[in-house]
């Protein structure tokens, strides 16, 4: 029968299987017709990588979520088969799409299997560019999974690194040098001021607004998590000065997060732990408004996030209820499998009852603070979950 709202057929699974097993018994044309699939599907992705954003996101994801069976069959097809111009078609879209939907271990899978491929192939430029494509995918996903300071980020960065050397391809780089900056967070400030420097050098030959944003938010950053807040807000204010609009940059995304939106965000959380909490939550509502305006969900959930710390910093409790209520319709983006991960968490602020049963196999919660006021360990405690 056909959907006419999607023009979309949708067959019994006794015909289905019917027709596989009759193209099983020719072979020759059974593999035209997977090629022909994988081939359509690839361009498919293809033809929506630069569509899931802004006005025609929630449009184009239903479109593709709608074709997830199809497009994960081209995406094992292709890599049984070797096809790196169909991987490469496929491969950004399929990666957004996985941030979207936070399958954040399907897409480790996933790229790794495609890696696994691409690395046996013979060095050339092509094949150079689809094992970037695929590392900064998989780094992405990396960080996600196990967090910054992780010894497998480092591994990864360092391939992409000589890749974007080798290549020239400097905005990649300058990407790679945030997560290299991020992963030395953890205690070895001089190397991640090392990366801080060489990505300020990419910028400032570049003369691009955008890379010199991005630049402006790892300086504050490094200069934020130093406990110096006088020079992260100079950072904050000379990034913010390049989305003027008589600037010319409208907007630029770093793992699919708007960074204006990063730096109000962090201009409202410093504004807040210097003393300035009306100054910050004004900053923190024109994140929240630059979000809704460029239709971000992550950037609108990563204002959120941080609307939280600062409700937490500036004991604004009772706007914290507000804050989490509207957080909570971001969870549904999580898929079962996601939440079933999770086995602890640190907790720097609210967790209820409903936060606590949303994750399945909770077993441990470490709060961070004096006491467990902001925790419900009393429903943690019936469900067999430790709170230390």
């Amino acid at each position: 029968k056909v959907d006419y709202n999607t023009g979309r057929y949708d067959m019994h699974q006794l015909l289905v299987q019917f027709m596989r097993t009759k193209l099983s018994q020719q072979p020759d044309e059974e593999q035209q017709a997977l090629e022909r699939h994988a081939a359509f599907y690839a361009a498919f992705l293809h033809a929506r990588r630069d569509l899931l954003k802004g006005e025609t996101l929630a449009r184009t994801q239903a479109e593709i979520q709608a074709e997830i069976d199809n497009i994960r069959a081209t995406w094992h097809w292709s890599v049984a088969h070797c096809r790196l111009d169909l991987i490469a078609q496929a491969c950004d879209g399929l990666g957004d799409l996985y941030n979207l939907r936070s399958l954040h271990h399907e897409k480790l899978s996933t790229f790794q299997s495609a890696l696994a491929v691409v690395e046996k192939c013979p060095e050339s430029p092509e094949r150079d560019r689809l094992e970037l494509a695929l590392l900064m995918h998989l780094q992405a996903a990396v960080v996600v999974i196990h967090g910054w300071t992780d010894d497998r980020v480092l591994v990864v960065s360092q391939r992409v690194d000589k890749l974007t050397s080798r290549l020239g391809m400097d905005w990649e780089q300058i990407v790679n040098l945030v997560i290299l900056m991020n992963y030395h967070t953890n205690g070895n400030w001089d190397q991640a001021r090392h990366f801080l420097h060489s990505a300020g050098e990419i910028a400032q030959r570049l003369s691009d607004p955008a890379a010199l944003a991005i630049h402006a938010a790892m300086s504050e950053h490094v200069m934020w998590e130093l406990g110096e807040f006088p020079a992260a807000m100079e950072h904050l204010q000379r990034g913010l000065a390049l989305f003027d609009p008589n600037a010319g940059l409208s907007q630029t995304r770093v793992f699919h997060i708007d960074v204006g939106g990063i730096l109000l965000s962090h201009l409202g959380y410093v504004r807040g732990v210097m003393g300035f909490p009306a100054q910050g939550e004004q900053a923190l509502q024109a994140a929240l408004d630059r979000g809704l305006e460029l239709e971000s969900v992550p950037l609108e959930a990563f204002a959120l996030g941080f609307r939280v710390r600062f409700n937490d910093e500036t004991h604004q409790y009772a706007q914290q209820a507000e804050t989490l209520a509207r957080l909570d319709r971001f969870a549904a983006l999580l898929s079962e499998a996601e939440r079933a991960r999770v086995k602890g968490i640190a907790a720097m602020t609210l967790i209820d009852a409903a936060f606590i049963d949303a994750l399945p196999n909770l077993q441990i919660i470490a709060n961070f603070g004096v006491g467990y006021d902001a925790v419900d360990a009393g429903h943690a405690g019936t469900r067999g979950v430790m709170v230390t």
